[in-house]
């Protein structure tokens, strides 16, 4: 044991000259940091209440939380529900409710704890609805797919369940088309920054809308590498009703988008390709319908502002009455833009629908919209020239 401990010394004093060695000779590398994302502590990991007025379906509430050092909820997003109006206020009401309560391992900085910004899934389970084991696991109640319920592990209790660790994994729909066809809401369309709806056609994949000549005029559309000039090869519908110029002097099929208020924009469905007869002559390159909003989950006021006196006022209102359903919004933008000669552009948006619940799922809805835009247009020749 005494050779053995002498010869461990002899190795380990080698070992560090050969490292000090090396060291003055090579330069040093800083080391990455050692990060560690938050979790949830081990008594945390419980299922909140459903609410007894709910409508009895599994409810899912996608949210952005800030842990600070100490592992407390600190902020709390909503980001998406799947449900709507009153009901989706209710859900993102008890979804916040139950994070603040909440104590999570913090994340860790080469072993310090360090505040952290992460999305948090909080799922509503109502008392008697059954789980259905299918060939892959289904991650809103952690258990594996290879267990059936004649298994001695799923004889145990709910609370006993309810302890197991989860990950925060999205619940995936099943991929019931093409990969030319895509469905964008909630934070899939938002996470970019936007002050239009041209903006928010960029989440979708492989689709580009930019602007030129100012803000008064329609974006043009880049759709899978194709140049769609500003319309003439996408067909462009609002709630089902076409929006493309059939006949126009910019050319056939110019779509102007900036009347639709981006923030009422619900769903964005988007056809990729020639493949799609059923939405006209315009879409060549593919289609794109924008789904509205029927109501908000509350009203909302807000002020932006930024340089070349660019300004953005919105109000939303969207009052909480019995059958009929009133959502009213009103944009004003403007902005000189980064032009010698001003732009002075000024758009306003008025938009107005009332929401009718009528037998099982039928719905009916009135809407009206009005649209003004005043700029004075960029790269062009002066009238006196013409």
């Amino acid at each position: 044991m005494r050779v053995l401990r002498t010869t461990l010394v002899a190795l380990a004093a080698c070992l560090a000259v050969h490292g000090s060695v090396r060291a003055q000779e090579e330069e040093e590398v800083m080391e990455a940091p050692v990060l560690k994302a938050p979790s949830l502590r081990p008594d945390a990991h419980m299922h909140p209440p459903y609410p007894a007025d709910a409508d009895g379906e599994p409810a899912r509430v996608l949210l952005q939380i800030t842990i600070d050092a100490g592992g407390r909820v600190r902020e709390a997003i909503v980001l998406s529900v799947d449900r709507e109006g009153e009901r989706a206020a209710r859900f993102s009401e008890l979804a916040f409710q139950y994070v603040q309560g909440l104590t999570f391992q913090p994340a860790t900085r080469d072993g310090e704890p360090v505040p952290a910004m992460v999305r948090f899934e909080v799922f509503f389970d109502p008392p008697d609805h059954e789980h259905v084991e299918a060939a892959a696991p289904d991650p809103r109640h952690h258990e594996d797919a290879a267990h059936t319920h004649d298994d001695e592990a799923d004889q145990r209790t709910a609370s006993e369940r309810a302890l197991e660790p989860f990950s925060a994994t999205a619940v995936v729909a099943p991929n019931d088309i093409s990969a030319s066809a895509i469905d964008l809401t909630g934070e899939e369309m938002r996470l970019r920054p936007y002050i239009s709806t041209g903006d928010l056609l960029n989440a979708a994949p492989g689709f580009f809308s930019i602007q030129h000549a100012g803000g008064g005029k329609a974006n043009q559309y880049f759709l899978r590498g194709f140049d769609a000039d500003h319309g003439t090869d996408v067909a462009f519908f609002v709630d089902g009703v076409p929006v493309n110029a059939v006949t126009h002097g910019h050319g056939q099929g110019y779509t102007d988008l900036h009347f639709v208020i981006p923030e009422l924009v619900q769903r964005m469905e988007v056809r990729k390709g020639p493949y799609y007869g059923e939405y006209g002559d315009f879409a060549t390159a593919g289609a794109v319908n924008l789904v509205l909003d029927s109501e908000k989950p509350h009203s909302s006021l807000s002020l932006g502002g930024g340089t070349y006196r660019t300004f953005r006022g919105l109000t939303i209102l969207s009052p909480k009455t019995d059958g009929v359903k009133p959502l009213i919004a009103v944009e004003v933008f403007g902005t000189d833009g980064p032009f010698q000669n001003r732009e002075d552009l000024l758009r306003v948006n008025a938009f107005a629908r009332t929401s009718f619940d009528l037998r099982g799922r039928t719905k009916l809805s009135l809407t009206g919209m009005a649209y003004v835009n005043d700029w004075n247009a960029s790269g062009q020749i002066p009238l006196r020239e013409v």
